[in-house]
């Protein structure tokens, strides 16, 4: 529970921001800088660095493959709905397929760099 004491001190601190701060700023330009040096004070610097390169295009990502994947059931309901069911039928197998390689993937790329 130590997210809402970080969340009500930057509150407080954006309302209590000196205007002249603001004020004068390009409209283009970011009115805070965000570097782990001003984020020390709520979580420590390599978790910034930690958070930017896990999340990064990942998200994004994500939701890209997540919609295209319900948009392509949907679609391949309304043209084909026999042929989706068949797909349908079959995709764990290929689900489990795909997890094998990725196993095995990983554990021959283990092993090369153990060499």
């Amino acid at each position: 529970m130590t997210f809402l004491p970080k969340f009500a001190s930057t509150c407080h601190y954006q309302l209590y921001t000196d205007i002249s701060f603001t004020k004068f700023a390009a409209e283009s330009s970011c009115n805070c800088t965000i570097t782990p040096e001003t984020l020390s004070s709520c979580c420590p610097p390599s978790d910034v660095t930690q958070i930017q390169t896990g999340i990064g295009d990942k998200l994004g990502m994500f939701f890209q493959w997540i919609s295209a994947f319900i948009a392509g059931i949907v679609i391949g309901f309304v043209y084909g709905w026999k042929l989706m069911l068949v797909i349908l039928a079959v995709s764990p197998l290929l689900v489990l397929s795909g997890l094998l390689m990725s196993k095995v993937g990983k554990s021959l790329l283990t092993s090369a760099i153990e060499l």
